[in-house]
């Protein structure tokens, strides 16, 4: 009896929350040469569609303003509705206003309009 109720405990626990599944990763590298990577990660699954691309493109480059600290953010250069692993919005933005590119900037929004917040880690 004793093992039958712990089976159905790490059953029911085993339930309660998906695994995390990756929807993007991308290397920054620094003009100084040092190289960080994001990667973009959530435990969601199922999320409704309530927000459309004008609305995913405003939310991400409210996002990446915050985010990455400041005004001199360029324009959207794409806006694209992947739909693997899970749907979600991949917008993708100039690091700059005026002048060349450097290097684009990345956000990723989900369905419902919330933003995924990745996770930084400095390469070596």
């Amino acid at each position: 009896m004793r093992y039958l109720a712990l089976a159905i405990l790490i059953s029911l626990l085993s339930l309660g929350k998906a695994p995390a599944v990756e929807l993007f990763r991308y290397t920054l590298t620094m003009l100084d040469g040092r190289e960080f990577e994001y990667v973009f990660e959530t435990d969601e699954q199922c999320v409704p569609e309530t927000i459309d691309r004008d609305e995913a493109e405003e939310i991400a480059m409210e996002w990446i303003m915050s985010f990455h600290g400041g005004p001199e953010i360029g324009s959207i250069e794409s806006a694209t509705l992947r739909q693997k692993p899970i749907p979600h919005w991949l917008v993708t933005v100039a690091d700059t206003a005026e002048g060349p590119i450097e290097h684009l900037l990345f956000a990723v929004v989900l369905p419902n309009g919330v933003v995924v917040v990745p996770r930084v880690g400095k390469r070596l």
